[in-house]
């Protein structure tokens, strides 16, 4: 269910995506912070409005790149998940990548913990090199990015 905080702005959109509740309550907080240039989206999980809950991470997947392609056909995006939420933020930014999407930044806030020796997901070796080659390429243009400037003072 997507939801619109703020559509207005120059820079890439950022789609906030739930945690384990299924709901992203702060859409509003991440929109003052990253400001008034920045469109902002949050995605929270079906079930909310009466409908049911998706059973699969694929369907939730589906119906959020039918949201984020609402938004954009193009990118670039960033995506951003929190909690267990960062499992379809992954995945969606997989298939926006897979589709030829730009992609600014993944974020992942607050991921769930995951004990040692035990795998959250299991990722073949080409998403491996996709996840690899994006990371790379991300982190060499980091820098380059300006709408990634801190809008607040972080010491």
């Amino acid at each position: 269910m997507l939801f619109p905080i703020q559509t207005s702005g120059w820079k890439p959109p950022v789609f906030l995506l739930h945690g384990n509740s299924g709901f992203m309550g702060t859409g509003t907080v991440f929109a003052r912070v990253l400001g008034p240039d920045q469109p902002v989206y949050v995605i929270n999980a079906r079930g909310f409005d009466g409908s049911p809950p998706h059973e699969e991470v694929a369907d939730m997947v589906n119906e959020y790149l039918d949201d984020v392609l609402s938004v954009t056909t193009t990118g670039p995006v960033v995506i951003a998940g929190q909690c267990w939420g960062n499992l379809a933020a992954l995945e969606l930014a997989t298939e926006l990548l897979a589709r030829g999407f730009e992609m600014g930044p993944l974020v992942l806030v607050d991921p769930p913990r995951v004990p040692a020796g035990q795998v959250a997901v299991e990722v073949n070796e080409e998403t491996k090199r996709q996840l690899y080659d994006y990371t790379h390429g991300l982190l060499t243009k980091m820098a380059k990015i300006p709408y990634l400037e801190t809008p607040f003072d972080a010491n």
